[in-house]
């Protein structure tokens, strides 16, 4: 199946409550959303986030160029529709502003793939489960100072009362505090998977 069309999108997710990461302020998460369409109407979608909308709209447009070099190949070609968009970024590439271009294209043609092979993704990567434990995150990445382990414990309190029992939290610290507080983060997480939930 070719690839008939490929379109992006900058999309803006307002957020319920504005937190703080690496220092800025982020009120809304910015989403690139990657659609790849095939001749016989099957729809891959993909997408990235970005905390700001700093160089979003020039990173969509780096991803709408990379996509129109796909229009023409086959769907089911991932690795080969991933050479071309890397050789085709040259001297932009490989990481950096390439990574974030055509990072929800390459999820977009897995996408597509599993929908004509009519198979969940996991089993197209080789997985050969049908559940995986997850970890909840949101409300856990905030900027923390020392004084801010309470907010954590805080946020804590929803995801465990959900059932949640691992966590992943990166907070946003100074080098000298990042130890402590980190210590201080799993001490909360072994207290909260203890209350009953």
């Amino acid at each position: 199946m070719k690839i008939q069309r490929v379109t992006v999108e900058v999309l803006e997710t307002p957020l319920s409550s504005q937190y703080s990461a690496g220092g800025s302020p982020v009120d809304s998460n910015w989403h690139i959303l990657t659609r790849i369409y095939t001749e016989e109407g099957i729809q891959g979608i993909g997408f990235n986030v970005a905390l700001r909308p700093t160089l979003v709209k020039a990173a969509a447009q780096a991803c709408q160029e990379l996509g129109d070099l796909l229009v023409g190949m086959e769907v089911m070609e991932i690795e080969a529709a991933r050479s071309r968009m890397e050789r085709a970024a040259g001297w932009a590439g490989p990481g950096g502003m390439v990574c974030i271009a055509t990072a929800p294209l390459d999820i977009a043609l897995w996408d597509a793939a599993g929908k004509i092979a009519n198979q969940p993704l996991y089993r197209m990567l080789g997985g050969y489960r049908d559940r995986v434990r997850t970890y909840a995150s949101d409300t856990l990445w905030y900027s923390l100072s020392l004084d801010g382990l309470a907010h954590l414990s805080q946020a804590l309190d929803v995801p465990i009362a959900a059932g949640e029992r691992l966590f992943g939290v990166e907070p946003f610290v100074r080098t000298l505090e990042a130890r402590a507080v980190n210590t201080a983060i799993i001490d909360l997480a072994r207290v909260g998977a203890s209350r009953p939930g």
